[in-house]
């Protein structure tokens, strides 16, 4: 879909956000902040707590490409809902998270029912060094912060502490306790 709205609209020429939303965090306006553009800016999560060794992005990559190229504690886990870059750069990023998805899809030991199994692919694309002049954006230091990480554990320490005062653990009702 947003490689159709970008092939259509010949006046997108200037910087492309592909973003979930759910946990970017823009404390102003993301284009204007970017001091060095680049075809490809990926966004790191929070390094060191969350590396690529973590079972969301290593156990499905090594199943699915055998390869332990995510198994390493050193590599920042990036976040798959949070890409910025120029128009042909975007356009490029969708064209191989595509084709890669297509393999996935393809293969029955690449399939997977987890939710969140594209942040293993964007990884993969990424440190595997498809992504032609694509950049990985420090933790808190680019254009998008992302917070996904950080606010999933306090959401969830939120939960806990309302079923310890003896009430749902309805993440739809926590929510009011945390916004």
């Amino acid at each position: 879909m947003a490689r159709d709205w970008l092939l259509q609209c010949e006046e997108c020429t200037d910087g492309v956000m592909l973003t979930d939303t759910r946990d970017a965090y823009f404390q102003s306006d993301p284009f204007e902040y970017i001091e060095e553009p680049h075809p490809i800016m990926v966004f790191e999560e929070m390094f060191p707590n969350i590396t690529t060794n973590h079972w969301l992005t290593n156990i499905p990559v090594e199943q699915c490409r055998e390869t332990t190229i995510l198994a390493n504690e050193s590599l920042p886990m990036l976040c798959s809902g949070s890409t910025m870059g120029s128009r042909e750069g975007i356009l490029e990023y969708i064209d191989v998270m595509v084709k890669e998805f297509d393999y996935w899809k393809e293969r029955e030991n690449c399939r997977s029912d987890m939710v969140g199994d594209d942040q293993a692919i964007h990884n993969y694309v990424f440190y595997n060094k498809q992504l032609k002049g694509a950049v990985a954006i420090p933790h808190r230091t680019g254009a998008i912060h992302v917070v996904g990480y950080m606010a999933d554990k306090i959401f969830r320490k939120v939960i806990r502490k309302r079923v310890k005062m003896g009430l749902s653990e309805d993440k739809f009702e926590a929510e009011e306790y945390v916004n």
